[in-house]
């Protein structure tokens, strides 16, 4: 059984009955749990919390406390914590991005906690839960029924890892890290001359087709594609 939380977006419920996953809407935050929570096969609890990006440059101190009471309230639970959405950054601070029309941009909220700081962070907790990141909610919502389904089989049944291994790709710079991410197949050489030339993830997705072009390795088609893929419908 899945259960969300009573406050969790109302979508939250209406895409998991999509699935052929039980699940109920109760009050897990009043009861100290997280947003998300499941039994694994063994009988070992999930817990999980949901943050935007939005909510994690206006208070990271407040996140960072949260997840502390989760590990004190459920010592023996999984805590999972997902970072949900993109950011852009520029001289002046950081920028949550949105969706428009299926297009990336800038929110009306700019926050002056250095990206840095956001990135030391998560990785220092990496130390103590499982950090995760999603472009949007409905892509988290794909994560937890993907992770809730995995939960649900016997150590046996895990034979994904063994047929698909390859070696991961990761670049000390975030940029290029999160442009990977977000462009399937792009590879790392390519998403470092990108970010070479046009400096941030959000330049890249701003960019017309044949500016992209003038990089090394991008042809008419993957330019076009990548665009497509994000929503740009200029293109």
């Amino acid at each position: 059984m899945l259960e969300i939380d009573v406050n969790e977006p109302k979508e939250a419920a209406q895409l998991i009955s999509t699935t052929d996953i039980p699940y109920m809407v109760s009050s897990l935050n009043v009861d100290r749990w997280a947003d998300y929570r499941w039994k694994d096969s063994a009988g070992r609890w999930t817990n999980v919390e949901r943050k935007t990006w939005s909510e994690i440059l206006a208070n990271v101190d407040a996140v960072e406390d949260q997840l502390r009471r989760h590990m004190h309230n459920q010592p023996d639970a999984r805590l999972i914590f997902i970072l949900e959405g993109f950011v852009d950054v520029d001289s002046k601070g950081t920028y949550p991005l949105k969706q428009r029309k299926n297009v990336w941009v800038r929110s009306g909220y700019r926050s002056g906690t250095r990206i840095s700081r956001v990135y030391s962070w998560l990785y220092n907790a990496s130390s103590y839960l499982e950090v995760f990141q999603t472009g949007n909610f409905g892509l988290t919502m794909q994560f937890i029924a993907q992770a809730y389904k995995q939960d649900q089989k016997t150590p046996d049944q895990h034979k994904t890892f063994n047929r698909y291994y390859k070696k991961a790709t990761f670049s000390p710079n975030p940029q290029v890290s999160q442009l990977i991410g977000l462009m399937s197949g792009l590879g790392e050489v390519r998403a470092e001359s990108l970010i070479a030339k046009f400096t941030t993830v959000w330049n890249v997705l701003s960019a017309q087709p044949e500016e992209l072009m003038q990089v090394h390795g991008i042809g008419e088609k993957m330019a076009t594609t990548m665009l497509q893929r994000i929503g740009r419908r200029d293109v």
